[in-house]
Formats: structure tokens, C-alpha cells, sequence
């Protein structure tokens, strides 16, 4: 149960690593809104995510009961996501500061939904 705990917390580091490499990428090479910037690193820490708590936290072959169940869930958080990356972009945060608030804020959403 211990390296469970441990595999999950370095998937989910990793995944934030992947959302954040992602979304800067866009905004530098792309000139990526910030909603885009974060819609694409999202997705991909997403995708990185499921497979790899499936394969290395949990030790299961990805099923596609899991994947829906995972995906609802994960749509929740997108919706948050973009949100939160509208109303900095009307605001006119900086976008890599939005990157960073964004990437923060998943964390504390995940935990509660």
C-alpha cells in the first residue's frame, strides 16, 4: 500500500510536469491563448494519467469501464479548467502565471470531486 501511495503521488507529479511542459509549449510555439495552452496540456497529462494509474499504481489493464469512468470525472475538472483559464484571460493575468494558478488549482479540485 505504501509504494502505491508513492507510485500515485509520482504519476500525479508527472502529470502536472506534462499539463504545465504542454501548455508553455503552446504559448511559445503556437502563441496559444490561455484556455488553449491549458485545454492541450490538460488532455495530454490526462491521457498520460489514466494509463499510467492503471498500469503502474494499480497494476490493471485499462478497461473501457474505466476509462468512461475516469473520462466523467476528468470532464468535471476540464470544465473547471477552462473556466478558470476564461476568466484569467479576461483578465488579463499573465499566461504563464494562469498556467501555474491552473496547475494548482487541479490538485485541490480533484481532491474534492
Amino acid at each position: 500500500m505504501r509504494f502505491q501511495i508513492a507510485r500515485f503521488g509520482v504519476i500525479g507529479g508527472l502529470s502536472t510536469a506534462i499539463h504545465a511542459s504542454v501548455a508553455l509549449i503552446a504559448i511559445s510555439i503556437l502563441d496559444a491563448t490561455l484556455v488553449l495552452a491549458n485545454l492541450l496540456g490538460y488532455l495530454s497529462a490526462v491521457a498520460f494519467s489514466f494509463i499510467g494509474h492503471s498500469l503502474w499504481v494499480f497494476r490493471q489493464r485499462p478497461s473501457i469501464r474505466s476509462l468512461i469512468k475516469y473520462l466523467a470525472i476528468n470532464t468535471v475538472i476540464l470544465i473547471i479548467v477552462l473556466s478558470s483559464s476564461a476568466i484569467l484571460d479576461y483578465f488579463h493575468v499573465n499566461r504563464i502565471i494562469g498556467i501555474v494558478i491552473v496547475v494548482l488549482l487541479i490538485p485541490a479540485v480533484s481532491f474534492f470531486i
